[in-house]
């Protein structure tokens, strides 16, 4: 059978219901109603389409009552908002062609158009005629409202046409005419249904048989745009998710690695690769390996498809002068025949080990790194200044995530910038081992060592900062190794025979009190006093509203700078969520949430639908509860959050909180906010 023949077939099923004639509507309400008060089954009935009486049988086998309310079946904000995360895409799809479809229809017609997930959930209602399918989010499917055209639309997966008394719930029998077209997905399977519902009483006549064929048409249509969309929609993001997994592998990889396209362009550099050039893999984009390295002719030929050579001898010179390397080299082919560019790793030639170089790196940030304007932290950079050019101890103390090894390399690079910062994370090594992290050893000191031995963490510091993190839980036992390394400023390794002298300054950090563990007899007391000579509270991130938003800020723009994306904007109902969390897991947690609201967002604004589950689902994301603030101070404080998040640009701020530039203008006056006046 061909596609015409197909249509025309679908068409006179769905228009049959034209030819019955009132009193067949009559009997149809009989057979139902004898099904529900008696379990008559109305199987043998021609005037029963067998899909309708099984889904009346179905409907009462499950106990659905025909005269409940749709409105007790919906969901929660939370559960509905999870929802709408989950169709994002068939949403942001189908609204643009509904709103240009509409518009050629006639609203007296008494129509709705209603998008329905493949589950009964109610997403959007068009032109509504039912009071109580005006509220996204009731939940239609068979099991809680029983027959109806869209749930055997997607039981079925066909076009399917319901009259009035076919519907098994009162509220939907007011549609005397359901048509629902399914929408399917690339891979074929129903995403969602499409549901038309016409509300006046039927005449009959040939006019109405015209009307109803065109629609009919009409909605086909639609479906078809509607797939067309998600087909190409499900494409992009495809592409748009392949390129942020490339990037963010890029950005996660410590060593050198440099992507070329297949005209030795450069595409792509690794985070090790930006430390190593001494350039952003931003600014290298688009130059060619030989402005970095020189003319290779050994790469030109791999690029051409000559076999891979063996390592390549090369001179990079950067800010830091020359550095000698090694380049080792090789396609990338699809299919493994066409080469479309190549993978090139680098090595520094005069590097130590590889233990070396992870165990000794450069501290990074400064304070100028440290962000936020709160009093609080404000007061503990102060302190870390002053105490950074004194050359004592420190022991910072903060929640997981405040900050702390950010504090660490600030106060290092302040005393020590060119000196080694090495850090160790105390909770993170076995019970066992921390002495020889911390000591080194000799060869062959005890099983399972390395024959040349290793160098020792604090002997790795010496004239520089050695950073103990999570230092309450160092072992008891361990403790005193240390306390006699700081008083003597020696150390001897483990299975060895001399002394070592060492000078570096101790940093200690932890999210413990340790006070409390001494008086538990769970630290030792002469070690926490020794350690706590400078002690630096770091506040957490709650409460520090306007921190929260410089924060949130930066992040957005890097995360999108490193996604190579345009700057996108952050809706004021999302940063108020963002404002009023709790945040348990501090800095570190708010930057996970923003690079996960960023990569989720598909447009230009992140919303709250691109925060994760964990934000939107807690009830303090949505300010203290019992608390009412004046209407007049909730705009207040929203227009000074747009204000600060868009850097006091009025066109920016207007958009966000959906009000004229002279209405923002107007308001900024009257409430007396500082700002340039650009009007």
């Amino acid at each position: 059978m061909n596609i015409d023949k197909k249509r025309n077939t679908c068409l006179q099923e769905l228009t049959a219901f034209l030819h019955l004639k009132p009193q067949q509507w009559t009997e149809i309400i009989n057979y139902k109603e004898k099904l529900l008060l008696s379990n008559e089954k109305p199987i043998e009935s021609p005037l029963i389409r067998k899909e309708i009486a099984e889904s009346w049988i179905r409907s009462r086998k499950k106990g659905v009552l025909p005269d409940i309310s749709l409105l007790d079946n919906i969901l929660k904000p939370s559960e509905f908002s999870k929802i709408q995360r989950d169709n994002k895409l068939l949403l942001q799809t189908t609204e643009p062609i509904f709103n240009e479809a509409l518009a050629c229809l006639n609203s007296k017609l008494r129509f709705s158009v209603g998008l329905i997930d493949k589950n009964g959930i109610l997403l959007s209602n068009y032109n509504a005629q039912i009071e109580q399918l005006t509220y996204p989010g009731v939940n239609m499917s068979e099991e809680l409202v029983g027959t109806a055209a869209h749930s055997l639309c997607a039981k079925l997966g066909k076009p399917v046409c319901t009259i009035g008394p076919e519907t098994y719930n009162k509220i939907l029998q007011q549609g005397k005419l359901v048509i629902s077209l399914p929408i399917f997905d690339t891979n074929g399977n129903i995403t969602a249904v499409i549901a038309l519902a016409y509300y006046r009483d039927f005449k009959q006549t040939l006019e109405e048989e015209e009307l109803f064929t065109w629609l009919i048409a009409w909605q086909f249509s639609i479906a078809q745009k509607i797939e067309d969309a998600l087909t190409l929609a499900q494409h992009k993001f495809q592409i748009n998710i392949d390129n942020s997994i490339l990037h963010t592998t890029f950005s996660m990889i410590d060593e050198g690695v440099i992507f070329l396209d297949c005209n030795g362009q450069i595409n792509n550099i690794s985070r090790g690769g930006e430390q190593f050039l001494g350039m952003t893999s931003a600014k290298a984009k688009g130059k060619y390996y030989s402005d970095l390295f020189g003319e290779l002719p050994q790469i030109s030929g791999i690029l051409q498809g000559k076999s891979p050579v063996p390592d390549i001898a090369a001179t990079v010179s950067n800010r830091h002068g020359n550095k000698a390397c090694k380049l080792k080299v090789k396609p990338l082919k699809i299919n493994n025949k066409d080469i479309v560019g190549a993978i090139i790793r680098i090595t520094e030639l005069n590097k130590t080990t590889f233990e070396s170089d992870k165990s000794k790196f450069p501290a990074k940030f400064t304070f100028d790194d440290i962000m936020g304007n709160s009093p609080e932290l404000l007061r503990a950079k102060q302190l870390a200044k002053k105490v950074a050019i004194r050359d004592v101890g420190v022991l910072l103390i903060g929640e997981t995530g405040s900050g702390k090894e950010l504090f660490a390399q600030a106060i290092h690079n302040e005393s020590h910038p060119h000196k080694p910062f090495v850090a160790i994370n105390c909770a993170a090594i076995p019970k066992s081992l921390i002495e020889s992290e911390l000591l080194g050893y000799d060869g062959g000191s005890f099983t399972g060592a390395e024959r040349k031995g290793r160098t020792g963490k604090i002997e790795m510091s010496n004239g520089g900062t050695l950073f103990l993190d999570e230092i309450g839980d160092m072992p008891l036992e361990s403790q005193p190794t240390l306390l006699r390394v700081l008083e003597d400023k020696q150390v001897m390794r483990v299975g060895g025979n001399k002394y070592i002298p060492v000078d570096f300054r101790l940093i200690a950090a932890t999210n413990k009190n340790l006070y409390e563990m001494v008086l538990k007899k769970e630290f030792r007391e002469d070690l926490y006093f020794r350690l706590a000579t400078f002690k630096i509270l770091l506040p957490p991130l709650q409460g520090r509203d306007s921190d929260i938003i410089a924060l949130t800020q930066f992040f957005i723009e890097q995360e999108c700078r490193k996604l190579n994306v345009p700057k996108l904007h952050l809706e004021a109902a999302a940063l108020r969520i963002l404002v009023h969390y709790q945040w348990p897991g501090n800095i570190r947690q708010l930057k996970n949430v923003i690079t996960h609201a960023v990569n989720m967002s598909e447009n230009e604004m992140i919303q709250i639908c691109d925060l994760p589950n964990e934000i939107i689902d807690n009830p303090s994301s949505f300010g203290p509860s019992g608390v009412i603030k004046p209407i007049r101070e909730l705009e207040k404080q929203s227009i000074l959050d747009a204000m600060i998040l868009t850097n006091n640009d009025l066109y920016q701020a207007a958009a966000m909180l959906g009000m004229s530039k002279s209405t923002l203008y107007r308001r900024l006056k009257e409430y007396q906010f500082p700002f340039k006046d650009t009007i």
